[in-house]
């Protein structure tokens, strides 16, 4: 997987080490207040939804434009959480009839499923190595010495 390129703003911030020219491009408008679940999602998207929102809201990590990317995340672990159901029940082996063993659709299903998720994850900045690529390299610190050189210099 290719690295995403680094947003304006932290190339600002880092005095735009590259020196290319900056994508100026107007950013969409932040959200103002922390969304709502939308109407018909299900239980497990809607638990997501209220655990993970406001984080990503009080973060600006989420503005209009990301709200239908952040619905599809939601639904996505609807999806995978029916497929955990269904395998505790039915396991992740079933029995046929004539080909013996074969593995469970719903085993299937959860991998899909969980690739998906991680990947809207990883949109997000929600997993450790999404969210340093996103915070970026930190200024160095001098240290004591170099500081107390360039105070007599």
């Amino acid at each position: 997987m290719a690295r995403l390129p680094k947003p304006t703003a932290l190339k600002e911030f880092h005095g735009n080490p590259g020196k290319r020219p900056l994508n100026k491009t107007p950013q969409p408008p932040p959200l103002e207040d922390v969304p709502k679940p939308p109407a018909g999602i299900g239980k497990y998207a809607r638990r997501f939804w209220l655990e993970n929102t406001a984080g990503l809201y009080y973060t600006g990590r989420l503005t209009v434009l990301d709200l239908a990317a952040w619905r599809e995340v939601a639904k996505i672990y609807q999806l995978l959480c029916q497929a955990e159901d269904e395998l505790a029940l039915e396991g992740a082996l079933t029995m046929e009839t004539d080909n013996g063993l074969r593995t469970s659709p719903a085993l299937t299903i959860r991998d899909k499923q969980h690739d998906r998720y991680m990947a809207g994850l990883r949109e997000f900045g929600m997993t450790p190595v999404s969210r340093e690529r996103a915070r970026g390299e930190a200024p160095e610190k001098e240290d004591e010495l170099t500081a107390l050189l360039k105070a007599v210099a």
